[in-house]
C-alpha cells in the first residue's frame, strides 16, 4: 500500500487551492493540510508532519519568502514551491538562493506543471538525504579507523599502487616500530626503507592483481586482492628490523597492516637450532644404544658358542631373540624420530628380528595381515616382546618332523582396540599349559601375560586350532 504525500498547501485562497489539490490528485495520493492563517501555519510549523510546502508567494498575512526562511530554518531538507502571480525574476532568484526548489506562475495553464515540479523536487530531496546518509557513514568509517590506527600497536600505511609506492599515510604507532615519526616518511617511497634482497616482496602482490584483471575479463567478477609479505626494515637507528605486513589492494592504493616479528624470528632461530642440536644427540644416543645391543649379542654368541650343552644353547637364544627384537623396534623408531610405527611393520621387522638368531636348521614362513594402524613408542615395545616370545613358543610347541613352522599374524580394528591374533601350524599347546593360562608355566609365558595384561592393559587368550592360537587385545593409546 502506497504512503500519502502528505502536503502542507500554504494559501489564503480557496478557490487556488482546489486547484492545487486537483493538480496533484492526476498523480499523487495525497493528504493535504491546508493553511490559510498564520496561526495554522504556526501550528503546521511547530507539529512537522509534512513531506512538501506549497505555498502562494502574495499572502494576506505574509509573503512566500518569509514562509520559505522559515520553513528552512527549521526543517533544512524539506522541499518548498511557491507560486507567483508574476514572473518577477528578482523574487524568484531571490528564493533560490535562499533553498527555493522551484517556482510557477499562478494561472490555470500553469498548474499542469505542478506534478512535475514536485517529483524534482521530491527526487532531489531523495539524492541530498542518500548523499548525506553515505557521508556520515563515510565519516563514521573514518573515525573508526582513525580510532583504530591511533590506538593499535601495529602500523597502518597507505601507499601508492605504483611501481614508488609512496607513503600517503602511516598511523601514529610508526614511532614505536622504527623510531621515525609519520611525517618524516610522507610522500618518500616504500622501498626507500627496505633491505634491498628484498624488494621483490610486492611481486606476488601485482602477480595476484594481474590474475585478478584477467578474471574479471573472462567472467566479471572480481576477488578481494590481499598478501602477508615479510621483509627487512631499516629503522630510525639504522637497524634492520623483520616485519611482517598483510596488504591489501583498495582501488588504486595500498593498505598494510604491519607488526615487528624480529623477535619471534630470533625465537624461531634459535628453536631450530635447539632442536638441530637435540636432533644430532638423539642420534648419539641411539648410535650408542644400537652398538651396546650388539656387544651385547656378539658376548651372547661368544658364550653359545663355548657351550655343547643344548639346554643352555637354547637359553642363550631367548635372550638373544629378545635382545635382536628390542634392537629392530629401536631402529624402527630412530629412523621413524620416535613417532607411532604402522603396527603391520612393526611386527613383520619384529619377527626378522627373532628369527634371525635362529640356527639355520629351522625353516620359517611367515604372513602379518595388512594394516593402517600405528602404535606409539611405549606400545610398540611391548609388542615387540611379546611377538619375540610368541616365536620361541612356536619354535617350541609349533615344529614339525621337517622343522617347518609357518606363523600367521592376523591384525584388527574394534572401536578403540587392537586385536592380534598369532597363529603357528604345529601341534598346538600343551593342555595344562592352556588350562593354566600362561600363569606359573615359565618364564617366557609369565612374561606374555604380563605384558599383555599389565604393560598394554590388555586381555589375553589361548587355544588350539591345527596349531597354536593367541590372541590378545589392547587399546591404543595417543
Amino acid at each position: 500500500m502506497n504512503v500519502p504525500l502528505r502536503i502542507l498547501l500554504i494559501d489564503d485562497n480557496p478557490d487556488d487551492r482546489v486547484l492545487v489539490m486537483r493538480a496533484l490528485k492526476k498523480e499523487f495520493d495525497i493528504e493535504v493540510e491546508q493553511i490559510k492563517d498564520p496561526e495554522g501555519f504556526n501550528k503546521a510549523l511547530k507539529k512537522g508532519n509534512f513531506d512538501i510546502v506549497i505555498t502562494d508567494y502574495q499572502l494576506k498575512w505574509d509573503n512566500g519568502i518569509h514562509i520559505l526562511e522559515k520553513i528552512k530554518s527549521r526543517y533544512t531538507d524539506c522541499p518548498v514551491i511557491m507560486f507567483t502571480a508574476t514572473g518577477n525574476e528578482e523574487i524568484a532568484v531571490d528564493a533560490i538562493k535562499k533553498g527555493l526548489d522551484d517556482y510557477i506562475l499562478k494561472s490555470p495553464r500553469h498548474f499542469i506543471r505542478l506534478p512535475v515540479a514536485v517529483l524534482a523536487a521530491l527526487k532531489k530531496v531523495k539524492i541530498i538525504t542518500e548523499q548525506k546518509l553515505a557521508e556520515e557513514e563515510l565519516r563514521k568509517s573514518e573515525e573508526q579507523f582513525r580510532l583504530i590506527a591511533e590506538n593499535t600497536s601495529d602500523n597502518i600505511a597507505i601507499t601508492t599502487f605504483d611501481l614508488k609506492a609512496i607513503y600517503l599515510y602511516l598511523s601514529p604507532s610508526l614511532k614505536t616500530l622504527v623510531g621515525y615519526d609519520p611525517e618524516d616518511l610522507l610522500s618518500k617511497s616504500f622501498f626507500n626503507f627496505i633491505h634491498p634482497e628484498d624488494k621483490k616482496v610486492l611481486f606476488p602482490l601485482l602477480k595476484k592483481y594481474i590474475n585478478q584483471k584477467i578474471n574479471k575479463l573472462l567472467t566479471g567478477k572480481e576477488s578481494t586482492i590481499s598478501e602477508t609479505i615479510e621483509y627487512r626494515f631499516i629503522n630510525k637507528d639504522g637497524e634492520w628490523r623483520n616485519f611482517q605486513s598483510t596488504v591489501n589492494i583498495v582501488g588504486k592504493q595500498l593498505i598494510s597492516v604491519t607488526r615487528d616479528i624480529t623477535e619471534h624470528r630470533k625465537a624461531q632461530d634459535e628453536l631450530k637450532k635447539y632442536a638441530e642440536t637435540q636432533k644430532a644427540l638423539l642420534r648419539e644416543v641411539n648410535h650408542r644404544v644400537k652398538n651396546n645391543l650388539t656387544a651385547i649379542l656378539g658376548l651372547f654368541s661368544i658364550e653359545q658358542a663355548r657351550t655343547e650343552n643344548k639346554a643352555y644353547s637354547a637359553f642363550i637364544n631367548k635372550f638373544k631373540g629378545r635382545i635382536s627384537g628390542l634392537s629392530a623396534i629401536h631402529s624402527l623408531l630412530s629412523e621413524s624420530g620416535w613417532l607411532s610405527l604402522n603396527i603391520t611393520h612393526l611386527c613383520e621387522q619384529s619377527i626378522k628380528a627373532s628369527i634371525s638368531c635362529l640356527p639355520n636348521s629351522y625353516l620359517i614362513n611367515f604372513n602379518v595381515s595388512h594394516s593402517t594402524i600405528r602404535i606409539n613408542t611405549n606400545q610398540a615395545h611391548h609388542l615387540t616382546l611379546v611377538i619375540n616370545e610368541l616365536i620361541t613358543n612356536s619354535l617350541q610347541y609349533g615344529q614339525n618332523n621337517k622343522h617347518e613352522i609357518l606363523i600367521n599374524v592376523d591384525i584388527k580394528k574394534d572401536k578403540e582396540n587392537v586385536i592380534i591374533t598369532y597363529k603357528d601350524t604345529g601341534k598346538g599347546y600343551p593342555k595344562e599349559l592352556i588350562k593354566k593360562n600362561f600363569s606359573n608355566t615359565g618364564v617366557g609365558f609369565d612374561l606374555i601375560k604380563g605384558i599383555v595384561t599389565h604393560s598394554l592393559n590388555g586381555e589375553l587368550q589361548i587355544y588350539n586350532d591345527n596349531g597354536a592360537v593367541t590372541v590378545f587385545k589392547f587399546k591404543l593409546e595417543t
